[in-house]
């Protein structure tokens, strides 16, 4: 349909029309190009941030294996110990008069080693 328009003009508006034509044939190309250009920037960054939440993904997913594995070795270490009394803060200690220095010197002993070290 341009083609026709073109035909009828007289030749010195013909020149005109047909430049101004392409220039905007070539402004609808830039656009088209810088329009593609940004949706594969788009898809770009998308990439990104999906590939960015898969790999915190997988770390959450590596951080409660290790919590949960944990768990499991302290209910084995629970499971494994000998049966401990539950703490009680208003038992009472009862000491044994006869074994009195004889742990005294346990304990001082085994501080002293420690202290050693």
């Amino acid at each position: 349909a341009s083609l026709r328009c073109l035909e009828r003009l007289g030749e010195e508006h013909r020149l005109a029309a047909e430049q101004a034509i392409r220039a905007q044939f070539d402004a609808d190309q830039q656009a088209a190009q810088e329009a593609e250009e940004e949706a594969e920037r788009l898809e770009r960054e998308r990439a990104a941030v999906a590939a960015a939440e898969a790999r915190r993904a997988e770390a959450l997913q590596e951080q409660e294996a290790h919590l949960s594995a944990a768990k499991h070795l302290i209910d084995l270490a629970k499971a494994n110990d000998p049966v401990s009394e539950p703490k009680d803060e208003t038992k009472k200690v009862v000491q044994d008069d006869s074994l009195g220095n004889s742990l005294d010197l346990l304990v001082g002993f085994t501080s002293i080693l420690l202290q050693a070290r």
